[in-house]
Parts: C-alpha cells; sequence; structure tokens
C-alpha cells in the first residue's frame, strides 16, 4: 500500500533576512517544501471512482518551482527550513510532500501562500518543566512486548498545555517500533487504554537498555487541567519480549505518579505505587 502524507497547518515566521516554515507531523516523515513565486494553476481532472465518471477533481499545478529538503536528517516529526531569498514584501505559494522510511508518499497536501511583511512576530514563550522523574543513580527497566503496555500515571497541580515531553529509553538486542501517548487517568485507579493522543516512534538511534538516553516526543498541544489524572502510555509493537525499555526506578522517589500496566493476554492491570519511569514534561 503507497504511503500517504497530508500536511493541514504550516506555521510561518517572518522577518527582514528571510523566512522560517516549520511542519509538525503526527507520524515521523522527511519533507520537502516547493516553493514558487507564481500562483500555482488551478484545473479540473476526470477521474473515475466505483465505476462512475467525475469530472470535479481539483488539481494544482507549479510551473516554476523549487523544492527544498527540510534541515533535520530522517525522518521526523518537527520539520522546518529557513529560507533567506525571501524578500520583504513577497508573497510565494508552496506545497509539501516527502517520504516515510525512504518512500516517496502520495501528498493530499493543500498549496499554501505566504506574505513576508518584514515584521518579527513575537515568539511564543518557551515551554516550561512542569513535571519530572528522574534519579542519577540507580537503573531498572521493566520489560515489554506487545501482551504489556506500560503507564507512568501522573497527576498535576496546575493547568498548562502538554507541548513535549522526554522519556528515558533503551533498546534491545534489536530495532522495533513503538506506540507512545498521553492517556486520561482515574483517581486512585487506571488509565483509559485509548490514548487522548498518540505517535509511532523507533528504538533505533537508541543505546542498549544498560544505557539509555532520552527522547523528545513532540505533542500538538494538550490540554493539562490542575487536579486531573493522566498518564504517558508506551506500546511495544512486537511479540518479542524486552525490546523496548523505559527506565525507571524501583522506589519512589516522585510523588504524585506511579508506574501501571496493563497485560491483554488476560485484561488485566498491575499498579505499582512505588515504582517510577523517568519522565520530563514541558508547557506554557
Amino acid at each position: 500500500m503507497t504511503c500517504q502524507i497530508s500536511v493541514r497547518d504550516v506555521d510561518f515566521h517572518a522577518s527582514e533576512t528571510g523566512v522560517r516554515i516549520r511542519a509538525i507531523t503526527a507520524e515521523p516523515c522527511h519533507l520537502w517544501v516547493r516553493l514558487s513565486l507564481v500562483k500555482p494553476l488551478i484545473h479540473k481532472k476526470p477521474s473515475l471512482r466505483r465505476g462512475v465518471a467525475f469530472a470535479e477533481d481539483v488539481r494544482f499545478c507549479f510551473t516554476v518551482f523549487e523544492d527544498n529538503e527540510q534541515k533535520e536528517t530522517g525522518d521526523t516529526l518537527e520539520h522546518t527550513w529557513w529560507k533567506v531569498d525571501w524578500p520583504v514584501c513577497t508573497t510565494k505559494y508552496l506545497y509539501l510532500w516527502g517520504s516515510r522510511a525512504g518512500e516517496t508518499c502520495v501528498s493530499t497536501t493543500a498549496p499554501f501562500a505566504y506574505h513576508n511583511d518584514g515584521v518579527d512576530p513575537i515568539p511564543p514563550p518557551p515551554p516550561e518543566l512542569q513535571f519530572s522523574c528522574f534519579a542519577e543513580t540507580g537503573l531498572w527497566a521493566p520489560g515489554d512486548s506487545s501482551n504489556y503496555h506500560n503507564f507512568l500515571h501522573f497527576q498535576s497541580d496546575t493547568s498548562y498545555t502538554l507541548t513535549t515531553f522526554e522519556v528515558y529509553l533503551a533498546r534491545g538486542n534489536s530495532v522495533s517500533n513503538f506506540d507512545i501517548g498521553i492517556h486520561d487517568a482515574y483517581p486512585g485507579g487506571f488509565c483509559n487504554l485509548t490514548p487522548i493522543w498518540k505517535t509511532w516512534q523507533s528504538t533505533h538511534g537508541l543505546p542498549g537498555w544498560a544505557l539509555g538516553a532520552w527522547r523528545e516526543v513532540v505533542t500538538p498541544g494538550i490540554p493539562i487541567i490542575a487536579g486531573s489524572h493522566y498518564a504517558i502510555g508506551i506500546l511495544s509493537l512486537t511479540t518479542t519480549f524486552l525490546q523496548c525499555r523505559w527506565h525507571g526506578l524501583t522506589t519512589n522517589p516522585c510523588p504524585g505518579c506511579w508506574w501501571q500496566i496493563y497485560r491483554y493476554s488476560d485484561a488485566r492491570w498491575f499498579n505499582y505505587p512505588n515504582n517510577d519511569m523517568y519522565v520530563k514534561i514541558y508547557g506554557v
């Protein structure tokens, strides 16, 4: 099945020395931005769907353009470009396309237009560390597979928008994929297995389980309400045991959070109020 990409929103930062372009995707991919000073042509293309002929499919054609690769290497969730050859009082038209795991994808992204007025907008405040659980000493990494859903249950004292978080992870003997997301949780209880939001990642680039490293996860902005309960959940997508290792401690150095597991084979919860997983949560 051919992979597909569809970017619905693009962020621009104007200045007198160029324009920064940034896009956030829900799945890791590698993007190019197609830029043109010429407004794309619009025409209708006949098509056949389930034996019925249509003549209303809209197509956008860039006749003169340049393709620009994102500055980040590999497949990423955040994609940025800095275009210095974008003079003040100039409008450019753009379109995003890209690939996943080296395969060029079909892009259904609509064209965008942006006018560089040369005014630097006031940048949003940087995200602040809202919650952290990490100990410099001690090491423990519980088991995982697609049968075990690991959660760190936490409660926030303040309301904020969760923009990014970091988890301390390691890989097993081979590279594997996993889901990671934010879940609703219940006071004194467990978590909703259906996430508020989740993304897919790989253990590629992580060190072996005895070392571990911080892995940043960028979210679309998740409202966190003071006094409510939430959880960060990680679910390995392989049946092989011990492939995605989330580090933590068998003691509880961080008040207000604890480790929980859901076992799919018998639909059973396990609660460990004296265990913690390493995490850093940022928000505005």
